[in-house]
């Protein structure tokens, strides 16, 4: 009996260690902080960038070696967590309570983002092939010139107005895909960190029909589909309650960028 009750105790003393006080506000983006200091700390998120974009070397290198027919060739890339690190946004995401797209204007206009690790490498070969690169992200339009200034600031080839394709109405990108093919380019590989990045197949809201998509077309990863890694946020975050607790406020501020400020109201919404 001694022993059940000093149990019980135990279990009493832990449940009100780990429980918050109802006068505390939450933090909505807690969620991110680990996401957020993987991305910038952890030397498995470069390996599993690197991984990516030397796998995709070597399938160009290949397709362009078999291109007997001269094709027009053409490789397609989402630029958020693909080409660009958006992580000093996601920083400050978790460190000031906001939330997409408050600041996000003045993060991108600073034109800082800096390339996801192999892909300036990758790009460079692809251009050195005679490749043609297209840009497909859901950017609006109106942060094109920040966007094509900061892709040229890491001297990222093929940085203009006829290959970084913004969004124009809504976030289905097989739209500006069809354009690209329309222009009598072969789309050899796609490259994203979100699945509807390759495929209108993705377009779907609910996780589990996506994850029997991607088991569907599993030949297709590391063969014409280049996944890169992202944590932080995407489509499956919408169907999903995630929350990471304890904010280590060191590391995200070491993620944050100096200097980086705006002047919009807080707000989390999404």
């Amino acid at each position: 009996m001694k022993k059940a009750a000093l149990f019980s105790l135990v279990v009493i003393l832990l449940m009100g260690c780990i429980q918050k006080p109802a006068t505390e506000k939450k933090n909505p983006n807690e969620r991110l902080t680990m996401a957020t200091i993987f991305v910038e700390h952890a030397p498995e998120y470069k390996a599993l960038c690197y991984q990516a974009y030397n796998l995709a070397g070597f399938r160009l290198n290949e397709i362009v070696k078999n291109n007997t027919e001269n094709n027009k060739l053409a490789v397609v890339l989402d630029i958020d967590e693909t080409v660009l690190n958006n992580i000093p946004y996601q920083a400050k995401q978790v460190l000031d309570t906001i939330g997409y797209p408050t600041c996000w204007s003045e993060w991108v206009n600073l034109a800082v983002a800096e390339p996801v690790p192999g892909a300036k490498e990758f790009l460079t070969m692809a251009n050195n092939l005679g490749v043609a690169i297209f840009y497909v992200s859901n950017r609006k339009t109106t942060n094109l010139g920040a966007t094509i200034n900061n892709l040229k600031k890491f001297d990222l080839p093929q940085a203009d107005s006829l290959h970084v394709m913004l969004k124009v109405n809504d976030n289905e990108k097989e739209t500006r895909r069809q354009k690209v093919l329309a222009e009598g380019y072969n789309i050899v590989l796609l490259f994203g960190d979100n699945l509807s990045d390759f495929s209108s197949d993705f377009e779907i809201s609910d996780n589990t029909a996506r994850n029997d998509t991607a088991i569907s077309q599993s030949a297709q990863f590391g063969h014409r589909y280049i996944v890169l890694p992202n944590p932080g946020y995407g489509a499956w975050t919408q169907n999903l309650g995630l929350y990471n607790s304890g904010l280590n406020q060191d590391s995200l501020q070491r993620s944050l960028m100096s200097g980086f400020e705006c002047d919009e109201p807080v707000r989390s919404d999404k």
